[in-house]
């Protein structure tokens, strides 16, 4: 609940005295003169502000006093001017001829930019309008009277051949669009993408078994059986047998000084031999 408002009807209470037998207190009249009230004088009575007015400008043109506005003469070159960049040419696909509007409008003399663009406005829609009539009755409009009567003509036999022509392609697209649906309703399932749900906390007992061929590769290209690209560049070296090649794991703090100076002499003739590659590459 909210607060309780206070009541407003005792601030309207005045005191009046009971025993008071004098008599009534004098109010102060309003001193304005309402519309409807006589004058008090009348010799002297008040006159509206528009009579006022009135004879105000009557005594003005009586002495040649009043001002006429001058009209601001249009500049030559401030007139403003809209061409018609559209050529009237039939393209394909128009059922209808292009309406014949004015090559150039122009601005008049004492016309507002405003009124102007009014214009074309209302030309503009008297255009369309026609179209639409056009259309709508398959009449071809001559010419038309400021009255609102009308000169027509019925439309041609072409615009008929054409009109055809546009329903027919349209029911064909239309009928190939229903052939692509019934086809995804009754053999889109099986082009769809599977995937296969894995849940948590599941675990595979085996890998995958790949079932797609690959592709075979060379042999001179398989794993374990490339060669160096420098190979050709060396020397022919006779490769010693599998029993008796030493193993090369040990490290470079290991090695015998002999083995560490014949790996840098190979290092350096692989270094000189790759830079002669790149500069015979870049003449």
């Amino acid at each position: 609940m909210g607060r309780i408002p206070k009541s407003k009807k005792q601030k309207k209470l005045k005191f009046v005295d009971p025993c008071y037998k004098g008599p009534p207190p004098k109010h102060k009249k309003n001193s304005r003169i309402l519309p409807n009230d006589p004058p008090k004088c009348a010799d002297e009575q008040k006159m509206s502000r528009g009579m006022e007015e009135f004879f105000d400008l009557k005594n003005k043109a009586k002495q040649n006093k009043l001002k006429r506005r001058k009209r601001k003469k249009a500049q030559k070159d401030d007139f403003i001017i809209v061409k018609n960049h559209i050529v009237d040419i039939e393209q394909p696909g128009m059922e209808r001829k292009v309406k014949s509007l004015p090559a150039v409008v122009k601005q008049e003399k004492f016309e507002n930019k405003y009124q102007f663009f009014n214009r074309l406005h209302q030309m503009v829609q008297k255009a369309q309008v026609e179209a639409k009539i056009e259309t709508k009755y398959n009449i071809e409009l001559k010419n038309i009277d400021e009255e609102g009567n009308a000169e027509y003509v019925n439309a041609s036999e072409e615009v008929e051949e054409r009109k055809s022509n546009k329903r027919k392609k349209f029911a064909e697209k239309m009928k190939e669009k229903k052939l692509e649906k019934k086809f995804s309703k009754e053999y889109g399932y099986k082009f769809d993408l599977k995937k296969e749900r894995v849940l948590f906390g599941e675990v595979a007992s085996a890998p995958p078994v790949l079932t797609a061929k690959l592709k075979k590769a060379p042999e001179f290209n398989k794993a374990g059986k490339r060669q160096l690209v420098l190979k050709n560049m060396f020397p022919s070296i006779v490769e010693p047998e599998e029993k008796n090649v030493a193993p090369l794991s040990k490290k470079w703090k290991n090695m015998q000084p002999e083995l560490k100076k014949n790996l840098e002499i190979e290092r350096l003739r692989a270094v000189q031999l790759y830079r002669m590659m790149k500069s015979k590459k870049a003449s």
